[in-house]
């Protein structure tokens, strides 16, 4: 049985993740793919425009066959944070094989001679099994040994996102070692006056000259290095497969000019995602002009200027996904950031600079711009944009506002990463799944949580290690204030139709 993890977001779950899934399972041969779901507030800072349960129905509707929550707290924080966190839930199952995320291929790495790229491998019609093999073997080619000398420099018969991926992994080795030549050089760069990047940029090439390509600058490489240096410092042995992203950035409506047009690096956040043709084109256009794809984000976008689908966005999701995303808007059940404005400046209010300085992730240079804060703002997204600074970025200043109305300290966070925190938490699955079901509850070295209520419930040795209940406590508290953001933004109280929608219970789909 081979498995395979994927750490995403889906809000909403759109074409591009069908592609992810499909080229997943033909890079790998799984047999099963596990989703690790941000839960309500997300990486960029906000809530989730969707809830995490009707987002992993989406998934499973699409292909997926078992999806786990990645809880609140880490589902929005900083891409070290989040990327630790999903990885060691991935680790701790102890039946991953793999760990695929999707990234964008720089100018640096153009394609080889021979075109050998994802897409045309697919659709050359040899088996998944024999293409994954020979993708793995790809990949192996170029691995550093554990003295951490390069196996072989010669990389180029190698295919573009295979070579990228090499030197992301030996990035990922030098930043989890840190090496003397590393911190000989970050620290002279330091001094230059150099930015942290810029100083982090010149010590890899100090300790590995041959990562001259690696422009960690790039903001579509971030979050995957991230899961690279989580993936060594577990020690599972879960396999890294990347999966080239084409198209559409995540902030874009169209294909990139080019790999520094996708955004700013806080916000590659969980949509680590290939864009690129559906499996089955549901059009000749489609199957011809993938760059025309659309993101999450400017679906997202679309969503809330027509408030209904149109044709645009009609088409950029899976016929599956269509009518919960007419059911959902209809229902006026999305969420929308400035619907945390209201509360988040209430919350504001009554908290002192002291008070601000304890929250998680909020520098004390942060909570004494919010202490003298107009609050006033028009929007939850200029209220952001006013506190943020050439140091503190608007992400990560969006979610330390959550955290501040959420009421999560760092004390709170301290504890929340402590190794006996750490529990898995199933969200909903397939049928189809239940070997994978059996395989896991034999294998899971953590709590494995199918019902909060019972684990919180539960006495003696079934009883959660206390800081695993603090967590789910958090998690579940999150999610409540998100509900309540849903039955305010449908009009106050909830009808009979409405309430299924909000109990959230496990969802399990026929096979």
């Amino acid at each position: 049985m081979k498995v395979a993890g994927i750490i995403a977001e889906y809000d909403p779950f759109h074409r591009g993740h069908a592609y992810h899934l499909a080229q997943t399972r033909r890079a790998t041969g799984a047999d099963f793919v596990v989703i690790a779901l941000a839960g309500d507030f997300v990486q960029r800072g906000g809530p989730a425009m969707f809830g995490q349960s009707l987002r992993s129905r989406m998934a499973l509707s699409c292909g997926a066959d078992l999806v786990i929550s990645l809880p609140y707290p880490f589902s929005c924080a900083s891409a070290r944070d989040y990327a630790s966190r999903a990885v060691a839930q991935f680790a701790a199952m102890e039946c991953m094989d793999f760990l695929s995320f999707g990234c964008e291929i720089p100018a640096a790495y153009p394609s080889d001679k021979t075109g050998g790229t994802e897409s045309e491998a697919c659709r050359s019609g040899v088996s998944a099994e024999t293409e994954a093999e020979a993708y793995r073997s790809a990949e192996r080619d170029d691995i550093e040994d554990p003295s951490g000398s390069q196996v072989s420099a010669d990389v180029s018969h190698r295919r573009p996102d295979s070579r990228l991926l090499s030197d992301l992994r030996r990035a990922a080795h030098i930043l989890t070692a840190e090496p003397e030549a590393f911190r000989a050089a970050l620290k002279a760069g330091l001094r230059q006056g150099l930015t942290f990047p810029a100083a982090q940029q010149e010590a890899l090439l100090a300790a590995d000259p041959g990562l001259a390509s690696l422009n960690l600058s790039s903001p579509n490489l971030i979050l995957g290095l991230e899961y690279l240096k989580a993936l060594e410092a577990s020690g599972a042995g879960i396999e890294p497969v990347l999966i080239p992203r084409v198209g559409a950035g995540h902030d874009q409506a169209a294909a990139p000019a080019g790999p520094e047009t996708c955004g700013t690096a806080e916000a590659v956040y969980s949509e680590t995602i290939a864009c690129g043709p559906p499996e089955a084109p549901s059009s000749a256009t489609e199957a011809s002009d993938p760059s025309g794809f659309l993101s999450a984000s400017a679906i997202r976008a679309m969503l809330r200027e027509d408030r209904s689908i149109s044709d645009a966005a009609a088409a950029a999701v899976p016929e599956a996904v269509l009518p919960l995303l007419e059911d959902a808007l209809c229902r006026k059940y999305s969420v929308s950031p400035d619907d945390l404005l209201l509360p988040l400046l209430l919350r504001l209010s009554g908290l002192s600079r002291e008070d601000l300085e304890g929250v998680f992730d909020l520098p004390p240079a942060l909570a004494a711009r919010i202490a003298k804060s107009d609050k006033t703002a028009g929007s939850f997204s200029a209220y952001a944009q006013s506190l943020k600074t050439r140091d503190i970025t608007e992400a990560r200043v969006r979610r330390a506002l959550v955290h501040a109305l959420l009421e999560t300290s760092e004390n709170d966070m301290a504890l929340y990463k402590d190794p006996s925190a750490l529990y898995v938490r199933v969200l909903g699955f397939r049928k189809s799944a239940a070997p994978l079901l059996a395989r896991l509850k034999e294998t899971c070295t953590v709590p494995l949580i199918t019902s909060p209520a019972q684990a919180l419930s539960a006495q003696g040795e079934e009883a959660l290690p206390p800081a695993a209940a603090a967590l789910l406590r958090a998690e579940l508290a999150a999610a409540e204030r998100y509900r309540t953001l849903q039955l305010v933004r449908a009009g106050g109280g909830a009808s009979d139709d409405l309430k299924p929608w909000l109990r959230r219970p496990l969802v399990i789909l026929d096979a």
